[in-house]
This record gives structure tokens, sequence and C-alpha cells, in this order.
């Protein structure tokens, strides 16, 4: 089980936090994520509930950033992408999005 140190709020983003562990590294997760699961300074999680939370909450960051930047005007897959590569997205979490939007926005 490993400690939660600290939960910081990401500058310029509304629901947005680090969750900074006791052995350095951190993942990010969103207000609903975080009251969901009752994270707390000084709370420990388990490993196997670790990687769930940070899964889940890089592909809900992934989504919003996609689904932002598409909002401002039409862009293609190498751009969006590009954008998701640059903030730090993982590659599987970048191609379930990719999936997730050509299914749902498909013409």
């Amino acid at each position: 089980m490993i400690r939660i140190v600290k939960i910081e709020k990401i500058k310029r983003t509304k629901a947005w936090y680090n969750v900074i562990l006791e052995n350095g590294e951190y993942f990010v997760a969103n207000d609903e994520i975080i009251y969901r699961e009752n994270l707390k300074e000084g709370n420990r999680i388990k490993s196997h509930l670790l990687k769930k939370l940070e899964e889940e909450g890089e592909e809900k960051r992934g989504k919003e950033i996609a689904l932002k930047s598409l909002s401002r005007r039409e862009r293609s897959e190498k751009e969006i992408r590009s954008r998701l590569k640059i903030k730090g997205i993982g590659e599987k979490t970048i191609k379930n999005i990719k999936d997730l939007i050509e299914k749902k926005y498909e013409n």
C-alpha cells in the first residue's frame, strides 16, 4: 500500500489534480475520481487500485484535451495525437481516445 503525500491542483485547469505519492511518483485525477474514491492526504491506496486510477485519470484527461481541441476547429488525427503526446498522454490511451471519437462522432 502506498501513502498519498499531497493532492495539489494543476494550474489553469478547472478540476484536475496531481496526487503525489510517498515514493515521489504522481498521477493525475479529476475531482470526480478524488471524491468517488475518497482520496485524501495521508490515505493509503493499494497498488492495483493505483494502477486503475492512473489509467482512468489519463483517459479522462486525454478525452477532455482532445474534445476541447476539436471544439475550437476541425483537426486532423495527427494534430490530435501530437497534442495528446505533448500533454503526456500514453500511446495506448491515445489509441483508445481516437477509437472513441471515431465511434461517437462519425458522420
